[in-house]
């Protein structure tokens, strides 16, 4: 893929980024992942286990958006904080496993101190 850069912006390089995942190796990356997949996992263990490469750093958002993306997916209880946080290499916490909206449900370890 040819794209002239002379006036690129970050959104429409971003954009480009995105389009040369999509055009040009996710078919090659498919193909590889299916081949891998027959190679080295017999016919049961295709049915378990699966190979994926991760294509997340070619289109990923800049920090904010990533951040805002996680919380969005957390409050809609999509993810769970620690799968959120694995997202951007934190490591997990106790009971960040619980599937909890943070914008309206509390725990029990959530006190007012002066009510």
């Amino acid at each position: 893929m040819i794209f002239e850069m002379g006036r690129a912006t970050w959104g429409n390089a971003e954009q480009m980024g995105a389009e040369f995942l999509i055009y040009t190796l996710l078919p090659w990356i498919r193909r590889w992942e299916a081949e891998i997949a027959l190679k080295l996992f017999t016919r049961e263990e295709r049915s378990i286990y699966v190979a994926k490469f991760q294509t997340d750093q070619f289109a990923r958002p800049d920090y904010l958006q990533l951040i805002e993306g996680l919380g969005k997916a957390v409050a809609a209880r999509i993810l769970n904080p620690n799968e959120a946080r694995a997202k951007i290499d934190e490591p997990p916490y106790a009971g960040g496993e619980q599937f909890l909206n943070p914008a309206i449900e509390t725990t029990a370890a959530t006190t007012v101190l002066n009510p």
